[in-house]
């Protein structure tokens, strides 16, 4: 049934949103609320955790979607 609600209903709200062409979403620099990393998993958009500083050289962990998890923020 996955397919007939992403035709009718996920489609719809991803192009609303402006995200109907996006292949990766990442988020940084804050936490992000969970009921929010919930809200877009619903829609089966995956947002993927990117830690890093400046300071350190830019980028240190990430996730992939081969390691995806809610709770950390990646792999070095």
């Amino acid at each position: 049934m996955y397919s007939v609600a992403n035709r009718l209903i996920l489609s719809k709200i991803k192009s609303a949103l402006g995200l109907d062409q996006a292949k990766f979403l990442f988020y940084g620099a804050a936490p992000m609320k969970q009921t929010t990393v919930d809200y877009f998993g619903s829609l089966d958009m995956i947002l993927l955790n990117v830690y890093g500083m400046s300071e350190t050289s830019g980028g240190t962990t990430i996730q992939t979607h081969g390691n995806f998890r809610l709770d950390t923020a990646g792999w070095a």
